[in-house]
């Protein structure tokens, strides 16, 4: 497939997002009938699908839906029983208030090529993320927004097994929670082995916080914490604020331009 204008690409993201809120709804829905039948293991699936929306929904717009979502979550994450099935009913009527709405104006602003972007250009990148739209946001993103040269993978073993065949790369960008393996358990694995030493900066993305999440990460690698969600363009213009300072040049990339 040809690739496509940026436009043409954030305008297709949008779209395969709303028309996957029907099923997110209907799982959340199926969720809630087993937690009220006392199967308080559906709790879990429950959560997952409030984190994904909290982290995905507002990167497209969709700015109630992702706030109700972490309203849910918070509230599975402290036990506060008594609340799940009024705020999963919140965020469901959310869902099929976006859904009965013709477009999503804001949502579907094209993102605008910004000059400081071409600090990134050329340069390696490892993205790891199992979320599928926001994966397909990081690809928008990273490879076809800033011409960055690398992949999107869908977990942190699939981020480990790729590093062990590279001799450099100058960014990672990692999702703190994931299936198989986490972003952070990745980290991890990348400081015991020392390959971090292969790695110019790594940028964690998560829906939470990093005390949130009662993680810790050693001081002495270049890292940054984002918090999600992230539109593309405004997560370009904080990477390449950042590239002067904190990618460091290697054999493989050009030097950042003064």
């Amino acid at each position: 497939m040809a690739e496509q204008e940026p436009r043409q690409r954030w305008e297709a993201l949008y779209r395969r997002m709303r028309e996957g809120l029907a099923t997110r709804a209907k799982h959340m829905e199926e969720a809630l009938a087993r937690i009220q039948n006392g199967e308080l293991e559906a709790l879990e699936a429950l959560r997952r699908e409030a984190h994904r929306l909290r982290g995905t929904a507002p990167s497209y717009g969709m700015l109630e839906i992702g706030e109700k979502a972490g309203e849910l979550e918070e509230a599975i994450r402290s036990g506060k029983q008594a609340l799940i099935d009024a705020l999963t009913q919140a965020l469901l009527s959310a869902i099929r208030e976006e859904l009965a709405r013709d477009g999503g104006g804001e949502a579907l602003s094209p993102p605008t090529f910004s000059p400081k972007w071409l600090l990134l250009e050329g340069r390696s990148v490892l993205a790891a993320e199992d979320d599928e739209a926001t994966r397909r946001l990081l690809e928008l993103a990273l490879l076809n927004m800033a011409k960055m040269k690398g992949q999107v993978l869908r977990d942190g073993l699939e981020l480990i097994e790729v590093m062990e065949k590279q001799a450099w790369v100058d960014l990672l960008v990692i999702d703190a929670m994931m299936p198989r393996m986490n972003g952070i358990d990745a980290l991890n694995v990348l400081l015991k082995k020392g390959w971090i030493s292969r790695v110019g900066c790594v940028v964690v993305l998560s829906a939470t916080s990093l005390e949130e999440g009662g993680w810790s990460i050693p001081s002495d690698i270049c890292f940054s914490w984002y918090r999600k969600p992230f539109r593309p363009s405004g997560f370009l213009d904080l990477l390449a604020s950042k590239a002067q300072s904190k990618l460091k040049a290697s054999p493989s990339s050009p030097p950042v331009a003064p």
